[in-house]
Parts: C-alpha cells; structure tokens; sequence
C-alpha cells in the first residue's frame, strides 16, 4: 500500500507548483523604503520587477505618518505602494511589468487596493475613495475602488479575476483616484488556474488516499 499513498501523495501536491507566484516584487519588499519614510520613483525609473509610468509613485514604509495617520503595508508587511505620486500628479502615474505566463493557459490576478482614512491635519487631503485602473495587455482599462475606512490607517480591499493569456502578460496598474492623494496597492500575485487535467489527478489522488485508508482500517479491525 506503500506505492499507492506515495502516487497519491504525489498527485495532490502537483497544484503546488501551479501556484508559483509570477509576479516579481508583488509585495514591494525587494528595495524596501527606509523605517518612517518612503522612496519616490520618478516616471521612467525600475525598481525590481517594475517600470514607472506618469509623473513618480512613492513606496512607502509601513510607519510612515501624517499627522496622526499611519500608511500601513497590507497583511502586515513592510512595504506598500502610493500610485498617486507625491500629491496627486496624474492619471498616467503607475507601474507596469510584463510576467512570464503561457498562451492558452487561464491565470488568477490578485491585488489589494489601499484607501486612506481622513485623519489629522492632513484630513482634506484623503477624503475620497481610492481607484485603481488596470490595463491587460495594453487594453482598455478597468477599474477597481476602495471607499471603506479604517481609522487612523490605511484600509485595504481584495480584488481578484482570472483570465487566459495570449502569450507573455503586460500587466499595467495606474491612477485613477480624483481629488486624494492616496491610491495604496500591495499584495499583488498572478498564478496559474489549474487544468481540469489536473483537477481529475486530483480527485484520483484523494480517492487512491481514502481507499487506502478504509482498506487499512479493515486489516486493523479484522
């Protein structure tokens, strides 16, 4: 019985792979922003995995504050980032990265977007909703929008879709917040939809594991 829970072992790992994150620098660590401050990014600089596009963007450190209002990263990590620059210096402003996927192949895109709460001295400066705009590809934008609130900090929203790739993926967030000067993005991934192929090893895996596991539990109690 050894060989069977061994295949099927095997078998239910396989969407582990799949799972590869392809996105470089998703989490914006890689060239972390100094403790307290943040790192501005002018239009046409690279930082790992990314091009910036408009005027800057700014990655911020998670104990950056203003007045009472702290810019905290998602999910607890250090870093996160401001797609509406220095102030809000234009819809163009934005990163971009071309990632590595197959044609053919269905792809879930995930990604968080940050909204600020109003807060302190600087309250006027964030009482809007967020807007991120996402072009595939060089295509036609879709947008993606925040309003929530957590005070005194920054709230983040999931956003998650999948879709089927021509060959390698543009992948281009940019500025589509009006009249705030925060739009915080962090947490973005793009791994691969597993095939129905491996759906059915899967199912074949589990049920090599449960045969396994009745057949053994009649030899115990026989």
């Amino acid at each position: 019985m050894k060989p069977i829970i061994l295949a099927a072992a095997l078998v239910a790992a396989a969407p582990v792979a799949a799972a590869t994150n392809l996105v470089v620098n998703g989490d914006f660590e890689a060239a972390p922003a100094p403790n307290g401050g943040y790192i501005q990014y002018l239009g046409g600089a690279t930082f790992p995995g990314w091009t910036v596009t408009g005027n800057d963007v700014i990655v911020i450190d998670r104990n950056y504050s203003e007045s009472g209002l702290v810019f905290n990263a998602q999910g607890g990590s250090r870093n996160s980032i401001d797609l509406t620059g220095a102030g809000n210096t234009g819809a163009a402003d934005g990163i971009t990265q071309t990632i590595s996927t197959l044609a053919g192949r269905q792809y879930r895109l995930t990604f968080f977007v940050g909204n600020a709460s109003p807060t302190g001295g600087n309250a006027s400066n964030y009482t809007q909703p967020s807007t991120l705009n996402l072009s595939i590809d060089g295509g036609a934008l879709t947008s993606y929008t925040n309003a929530v609130n957590t005070p005194f900090g920054i709230n983040y929203a999931p956003f998650s879709f999948v879709f089927t790739a021509t060959g390698p993926t543009s992948l281009a967030f940019s500025n589509g917040t009006v009249g705030d000067n925060m739009l915080g993005l962090d947490t973005l991934s793009v791994t691969a939809v597993p095939e129905p192929a491996t759906w059915g090893l899967m199912i074949v895996g589990f049920g090599l594991i449960g045969a396994s596991t009745r057949r053994r539990s009649a030899t115990v109690a026989g």
